[in-house]
């Protein structure tokens, strides 16, 4: 059970004994009215007082007893448990992230705005990985029987490796997209996008973090 339905759990709870003291209190206060009514007409019918007294004496013992019910719960201590919050740390290197989440009681992963992002939720904490999907270009002219890539666009050298692998730095396998765009009859530029497969990634995810697949989701754990 995860801990938010622990807590509503126990609220349902508390607000359940709540009903039944105020229901306690209601059920007292018609019996002092009726104490009060029966007093005056046995009085009025000429009762004698020994007998009176027995009544109210029984009476009075009922009384008591749902008094100390009441006073027994007024004097438990209800301490509402507080919602679970979770440290989250951000790794900037996948081996880090990998340590400190092997075993992870739940993991998930989504890509938004050409980043990858992994979530682990162990015990008190959320470690974060994340790393941006390499997008490249290049310009390619046609010579002759040939074409030459002219100019290859990257944000970085690692990327180049990425083109080549097709990998992210944390080792994921990607898919790629292209598409071209014709500057003239001989010159062309294409563009190479990365997307990630989520079976692959779950499946990736499982065996890099020793997590079976059904603990693995697409999506975020919210701190």
């Amino acid at each position: 059970m995860c801990p938010s339905s622990e807590f509503q759990e126990r609220i349902d709870t508390l607000d359940l004994i709540i009903k039944v003291l105020k229901e306690h209190e209601k059920i007292l206060d018609r019996l002092a009215e009726r104490l009060e009514s029966i007093v005056d007409d046995l009085k009025a019918r000429g009762v004698e007082g020994g007998k009176i007294r027995e009544s109210i004496s029984l009476i009075g013992e009922k009384i008591s007893s749902l008094n100390d019910a009441l006073v027994r719960y007024r004097s438990i201590d209800f301490k509402i448990p507080k919602p679970a919050r979770f440290a989250l740390v951000k790794c900037k290197e996948w081996r880090d992230f990998k340590d400190k989440s092997r075993g992870a009681r739940r993991v998930a992963f989504e890509v938004r705005e050409k980043t990858f992002s992994v979530n682990a939720l162990s015990d008190e904490e959320i470690f974060k990985y994340s790393e941006t999907l390499p997008e490249h270009e290049f310009h390619v002219k046609e010579e002759k029987k040939h074409y030459v890539i002219e100019k290859m666009f990257v944000g970085s050298l690692d990327d180049v490796l990425l083109v080549l692998e097709r990998r992210l730095r944390c080792g994921l396998e990607v898919s790629t997209r292209s598409s071209r765009f014709d500057l003239s009859d001989v010159e062309h530029v294409f563009r190479l996008t990365c997307f990630v497969d989520s079976d692959r990634a779950k499946n990736w995810l499982s065996e890099e973090l020793e997590v079976p697949e059904k603990n693995i989701v697409e999506g975020e754990i919210i701190s």
